[in-house]
Formats: C-alpha cells, structure tokens, sequence
C-alpha cells in the first residue's frame, strides 16, 4: 500500500492500520484536499458484501451511521468513510458518561434503520461500532443489512420471527452489545433528576454515599431491562428498542448537555437561558477530560457566543483555565492549564478566523487570561494580525476590545512586536535637583500644579477607568495588580522628583 499508489485513488494511507480478526484492515488516510478519513481494505473476495455495505451507507444517513464517502476497487477493495477508530481500540479508556452516550448513539442509529429506513442491521457487535473525532460512536457492519420483510423467519439463537417482530432480532443482539458494554461502566453513575433530589434533601456528608445507592439503582435497572426483555427468548417480548430512548440510565447531566448543544438552534429563548444559566452547574462534576474533550468542541462555536446568557454566566469560566501565570488558582474555572492547552487553544486559533462581532468580542475579553497559553510563534503569525483588523473596524465596542487585547499581546510579545519599530523617545525623564526639606514654593507654582496632576493620576487609575467604560464583560479583577503597580510607580516618581512633598 504505498503513498503514491495510494494517493492516485484520491486518498494517502496513514500508519498504523488496525486489523480485525476477519482480516479486515482498517487505515487512518488523508484525502487530497486534506481532510482526514478512514479506509477499510478488504480482499477481492468480499466484494459481493462491500457492494451491500456501501450501498446502504450511501443511502441511509443519520449522524449516528458511519458516514459514507466512496468505494474503489483497485488492487483490493477500498471503502472510504470519515475518521473513525473501532471502539474496541478506546473502551477500556471511556468513563462511564461516554458509554452511556455512546450506547444513546448506537440505540438512536438501530431506531432510524428500523422506523426509517424500514431495514433489519443483523450484524449489531462490538466490531460494528465505531468511534469519531468528535467523540460519538457510529453504528458501520452494514453487510448483512435487509428489509424488515426479509429478517429470516426462523433461527436457533433468535427464535421464530413473524413480520410483526422484524425488530427482535436486532433487539436481541443490541441487548448482548449493551450488556458486555455495561461491564466497563462503574456504579457512580446519577441521573440529573436524582442528583438534585438528592442536593436538596441532604446534608453534604450524606450525599456520597447516597450517590452510590442511587448509581446502582439505575445501573440495576436498565441492566435488568436489557436482560428481561432485549434478550428474553421469546421474540414477542422484546419491546420496539425506541421504548428505551427515555429510559432513567440516559438522563445524566453529560448527555444531556450534548443533546441540548447539538439541538441549539432549535431551541427557544426561555430554553437557551435557564440551560446556560444552569450550565456551570451541572458540568463542574464532571471530569475535565470529558469535558475538554466532548463538550468544548460544542460550546466554543459562533451559536453559543451569540447567546448572552452563555456570555455572561458560562463562558468566562469556561475561557480562564484554572490557574493565571503566577499559579494563582481561579475559583469556578473548568479546565487546569495543560488541558486548556491541548483542548482549548485549537479551537481557539480557529475561532479566531472567524469575522464575526459578537466572537471576536468574547475572544478578546478573556484573552489576557488564556493568551500566555498561545506559543509565541500562534501569538505573533496567527492572533496578532486578527487582532489588528479589529482596529479598523466601523463597530466602536470593536475597536475598543481590540485595545485591550493588544495592551495584553504587549505583555506577552513585547511593545516592539505590536507596536512596531521607529519608536522614539517622546517624553522626557527629569530629576530636579531640590535639596531643601520644606516646601516655600507658592500654590500656584508649576510644582504644586505637577503635585495635583500626578495625585489626580493615581486616583484615576486604569481599573477605575475602564470600569467607568460603556463595555461590559471586562474583568476587573486582572487588571488589580497593574494598578497597584502604577500607584506606587507614580508615589516613587513624587518623593524622588518633589522632595518637597516630604516634609518633617
């Protein structure tokens, strides 16, 4: 499989493939334009079962099916889908909020094959499933897909099959996928509506332990619906698998946010409002990984900035990772350093490409506290000349932003990198040379005239300045430090240049 055969079909293979036990191979690629895909290579003697499979993944979509892309056949047989990897190769990796979603995936995916596309998948297993970029789990295998009038009637293991129970065969073998799934899920595991029974009628001392009692309520129940009725032996008591899809074992709060973030631009006002208003709350227990590596993706977008209540009560303790460059911990922030780093600043670099008011706005405000985050090299050849476009902007509250992100660039590149160079010098520094102890200069000296200015400088310091501006979202509290130190800069520059000040 060389790169240059390779790219001549319109893809270059990636190492290392991964080889099931059937032989199949399955190949990280590039396509030509540079978007990245997966490619499974099958023997010439498959054929017949990749033509079935690439059929129905290029007529049944749905975001939980494996997304189709082409089929070649050149020396092998090679059917291009999007990135993927078998779910076989991160299980043991997943906490438990990812399988349970994961599992939502996959049960959504049969219920759109059974109700929808009116088919029977037949091959629902571990192998079958796959896991994206973006984290979701895809449902592939699609060899053996068949019209629900064409389920075979009869089987040792699925039992007598008529017409009106098409969908037991699949019930049945997505109930032993779930089952052995549901072996990597530990018992800490809440719904949203028990936790907050649970915040409200309990002391904090209680709660742990309750919390146990209660995962494993819910983890028992649904392990006992998989069991009674996915895999019991008479096909006509296996429930349609849309039955499933409210069931408690998938009301947790990570699913839920995910749902919600998928359908946003659905939602109404009054639903966007209360879900960013609670949001901060129901995501601080989860574990950062989760969170930096399924939700940013999701909440760091153009929709959600332009949702104020995002804005306001959600996004800044999602933008300011948990410690400033000092190591100074900030209160109510998601994400350590290292995982903002990773997580978080990509997405970023891309956002900044966006040319819209209301993200450049967010970006700019909480760039003093995430732009150290940024290597020199991202500051200065990608940030700063975004940065810069924003001054010759019409939008006033633009240009203003703007300001304040360059004033925090020049910490982090230096004056010569924002401003540029030819500067010169422009104000004079001057020491005169007083010597007597008491002050015998008049009121309206030019001296006391500089006394008053400087006085009238220091009170007026930066932080009161801006918090006197028109543009709200701007975080004071960064800002404490610099004006401590230009207050006590300007009280140096009185007792050495106005000894007259320091009177006995």
């Amino acid at each position: 499989m060389g790169s240059e055969s390779s790219s001549m079909r319109g893809f270059t293979l990636q190492e290392p493939p991964w080889t099931h036990p059937s032989g199949l191979t399955i190949y990280p690629a590039q396509l030509q334009e540079g978007r990245p895909a997966s490619v499974f290579v099958y023997q010439p003697d498959n054929q017949d079962k990749v033509d079935k499979a690439a059929k129905h993944l290029k007529t049944l979509r749905h975001p939980c099916l494996l997304r189709f892309l082409s089929c070649i056949m050149e020396d092998g047989i090679y059917l291009v889908t999007e990135r993927v990897q078998p779910l076989e190769m991160h299980l043991q990796k997943l906490s438990a909020n990812e399988i349970c979603a994961g599992i939502y995936d996959i049960l959504q995916a049969i219920v759109f094959l059974h109700e929808r596309g009116k088919v029977s998948h037949n091959n629902i297993c571990l192998s079958s499933v796959f896991v994206s970029e973006d984290g979701h789990w895809k449902l592939g295998g699609m060899e053996m897909v068949c019209k629900l009038t064409e389920v075979v009637p009869e089987s040792a293991e699925f039992g007598v099959l008529p017409l009106s129970l098409s969908h037991a065969r699949d019930a049945f073998l997505f109930g032993r996928l779930v089952e052995s799934l549901l072996a990597h899920v530990g018992d800490h595991f809440l719904t949203d509506s028990q936790k907050k029974r649970l915040e409200k009628d309990l002391c904090p001392q209680e709660i742990e332990d309750a919390i146990k009692a209660c995962s494993a309520e819910v983890l028992s129940s649904f392990k006992n619906t998989v069991k009674k009725l996915l895999m019991n032996p008479e096909p006509e008591c296996r429930p349609a698998l849309s039955t499933l899809l409210n069931h408690d074992f998938f009301r947790n709060d990570f699913l839920k946010t995910v749902n919600f973030l998928e359908s946003l631009t659905v939602k109404t006002e009054e639903e966007k409002n209360e879900f960013f208003n609670t949001l901060l709350d129901r995501v601080s227990s989860l574990p950062e990984e989760l969170i930096s590596s399924r939700l940013v993706p999701l909440l760091l977008n153009q929709f959600v900035f332009a949702e104020p209540m995002a804005v306001k009560s959600f996004l800044p303790h999602l933008l300011r990772p948990k410690r400033d460059i000092m190591g100074r911990n900030r209160e109510g922030c998601l994400l350590s350093p290292a995982l903002f780093q990773a997580k978080v600043i990509p997405v970023l670099m891309k956002m900044f490409e966006v040319h819209e008011e209301h993200v450049r706005v967010v970006l700019l405000t909480h760039i003093d506290a995430y732009g150290e985050l940024f290597t020199l090299k991202e500051l200065k050849d990608i940030i700063l000349p975004q940065v810069l476009l924003g001054l010759r902007d019409t939008s006033d509250l633009l240009v203003s932003v703007t300001l304040r992100g360059l004033a925090a660039l020049v910490c982090l590149l230096g004056p010569e990198v924002v401003v540029g160079g030819g500067r010169v010098k422009i104000f004079k520094s001057t020491t005169p040379g007083f010597t007597k102890n008491t002050d015998t200069t008049p009121d309206g000296s030019p001296i006391h005239a500089a006394n008053n200015h400087l006085n009238l400088a220091t009170q007026n310091s930066l932080s009161t300045l801006l918090a006197k501006s028109n543009f709200p979202g701007v975080n004071q509290n960064c800002l404490t430090n610099e004006d401590l130190h230009l207050q006590d800069s300007l009280k140096e520059f009185r007792r050495n240049d106005f000894p007259t000040e320091n009177r006995s």
